[in-house]
């Protein structure tokens, strides 16, 4: 049964990464890094704020939301990724954190203020 589960994960955020590109097409790694950054906050807001009938759904909204712009921001910069791979969601999150880190990007560093660079 677990594999059900994390297959369907993993589908979620593959449909959801397909509506994205069809609907907005590749985005400048600077967009996709400050859109990451932001669900990265609201992730943690999530976690932290578990209450209520309806916090599942959220939470799994958050977490493919999180993946989603991760997995984004991981082909911006070329890194080999493929949205199926979230069978396993933590171990496909990790791997592609430490690529983005590999690639000099610090996930939680502040958000400089104005525009994003180009």
């Amino acid at each position: 049964m677990i594999a059900t589960g994390n297959s369907m994960y993993a589908h979620l955020v593959a449909s959801a990464l397909g509506e994205l590109e069809e609907s907005q097409g590749p985005p400048a790694a600077a967009t996709a890094l400050s859109e990451l950054r932001r669900c990265r906050r609201q992730l943690r807001m999530s976690l932290a704020s578990r209450t209520g009938r309806d916090w599942a759904p959220a939470a799994v909204a958050d977490q493919v939301a999180y993946d989603v712009a991760l997995t984004r921001l991981a082909q911006s910069l070329e890194v080999e990724c493929d949205p199926t791979m979230f069978d396993r969601p933590e171990q496909q999150r990790l791997r592609l954190e430490r690529a983005v880190a590999a690639a000099g990007i610090q996930l939680n560093a502040a958000e400089p203020a104005g525009p994003p660079p180009r």
